[in-house]
């Protein structure tokens, strides 16, 4: 009796490919079985089938990780990973204790001297372009999550521009961790956190705002896809691989320009659709005491 499921390795896999193209004719009810006298379990048969059906490059993989390995995970800069192992392998052996962080600072400085971009503080995209004259804030850290410190710096550059207007806002927000301590002096905007669980009902970003956002972006996305295709390109055969790759500064533009073009009727509607507005509530309420009116006379009338 076959033992529970495992994942398999990517030699084990190796192995199976290879044994699979000796099958004549090819046939996976004879597959099954031999896998699992080999392994001592049996996979689901569409991993097997997807497995034989593979036709990835495996010869990059080392066979001595590949033995241990269960995914194909290569690495993004080879060379640089390359040289990063032989100077880790050099302060080893002379017993030098490294760190985590000594060992991404030579890696960075390893990227610089092969003019590597592994960095998004400035993208490549970006080239020469002066980021402040652009119609966006563009920020970067290592997860690309909102931090206490960027959300700082942005809430004060909104501060500056409200007080620079000379105008005062309401600024709703949801509890996320960036968002609860705010260490900066606010003049002309008044933070109010929503509680908790209730961002989908009170946010008027979740109400439909982010929606209609996402429904222009993704129209100049599919867009771009079918010019793409439209083209009489050579390289159209490299190009299917990922049609709706762009770079950053694109995606920016195109956010950038979606936003301009969800419609103050839209945010409107998706305030009212809220209820936090006191003029939302107070009409609805006087509404509802109008029609309680009506249905009363009604009844006494009748």
């Amino acid at each position: 009796m076959p033992g529970p499921s495992k994942r398999l390795t990517l030699h084990q896999k190796q192995v199976i490919r290879e044994y699979y193209k000796k099958i004549t004719p090819a046939n996976m009810s004879l597959l099954r079985p031999w896998v699992v006298e080999q392994f001592g379990f049996a996979p689901h048969r569409t991993t097997l089938l997807r497995l034989v059906k593979d036709t990835r490059q495996w010869n990059f993989i080392a066979t001595k990780t590949a033995e241990t390995r269960r995914n194909i995970l290569p690495p993004r800069y080879p060379e640089l990973e390359q040289q990063l192992y032989i100077w880790i392998k050099r302060a080893n052996d002379r017993h030098c204790c490294l760190t985590g962080s000594i060992i991404l600072r030579k890696a960075q400085q390893l990227a610089e001297n092969m003019s590597l971009d592994v960095s998004s503080a400035r993208p490549r995209a970006f080239g020469n372009i002066d980021l402040t004259e652009m119609s966006f804030l563009y920020r970067s850290n290592r997860k690309a999550w909102m931090t206490i410190a960027l959300f700082g710096d942005w809430i004060r550059d909104l501060n500056d521009d409200m007080s620079h207007r000379n105008k005062s806002i309401l600024l709703l927000l949801d509890n996320a961790s960036s968002h609860k301590t705010i260490d900066v002096e606010l003049t002309n905007v008044r933070v109010l956190l929503l509680p908790p669980n209730t961002t989908s009902v009170l946010q008027p970003l979740d109400a439909g705002i982010i929606a209609a956002l996402k429904r222009h972006y993704q129209r100049r996305q599919l867009d771009y896809v079918i010019s793409r295709l439209d083209s009489e390109s050579p390289h159209l055969a490299a190009l299917s691989e990922n049609l709706y790759a762009v770079d950053l500064l694109t995606a920016i533009r195109w956010l950038d320009d979606s936003w301009s073009a969800v419609s103050p009727k839209v945010i409107q509607n998706c305030w009212n659709h809220t209820g936090v507005l006191p003029e939302k509530s107070l009409s609805s309420q006087l509404g509802a005491l109008r029609l309680r009116l009506m249905a009363s006379i009604r009844d006494f009338l009748n």
